[in-house]
């Protein structure tokens, strides 16, 4: 995928998310983006099934809603990003940064007694509430 067709995804996903005519949600899926900067992109409510966020910095991006199933997110820097209510089964956060970020409302993950711990093995955590 191009850069440029990755911003007209995000573009018509953000009209989505508005809820405006021509829009579509965006189906990111098994992508690999590991190593990019894409610092506040809006990707709430989006498919993002088995992406490679890995080296990324995700700094005040939006996945809130966001179907991360098998996501991975090794040595991520993300501070101030949002999961809120993401489907975050199967994620992986090994060595990321997470200072700062958002898991409030539903967060979905792989069982209902599973610890933030085994979500997340390395990764500095700091709560935002």
């Amino acid at each position: 995928m191009t850069p440029d067709e990755f911003l007209n995804i995000v573009r018509r996903h953000e009209r989505f998310v508005n809820g405006w005519v021509g829009s579509a949600r965006a189906d990111l899926s098994h992508q690999d983006f590991s190593g990019m900067r894409l610092t506040s992109v809006n990707l709430q409510n989006a498919q993002l099934r088995g992406i490679n966020f890995s080296d990324c910095d995700l700094t005040g991006a939006d996945f809130s809603g966001a179907d991360l199933f098998r996501a991975q997110f090794e040595r991520s820097i993300s501070p101030a990003t949002n999961f809120s209510g993401a489907d975050l089964r199967g994620a992986r956060f090994g060595s990321a940064t997470l200072s700062g970020v958002s898991f409030s409302g539903r967060v979905h993950a792989p069982r209902p007694a599973i610890s933030l711990v085994q979500m997340f093995p390395t990764a500095p955590l700091c709560w935002r509430g």
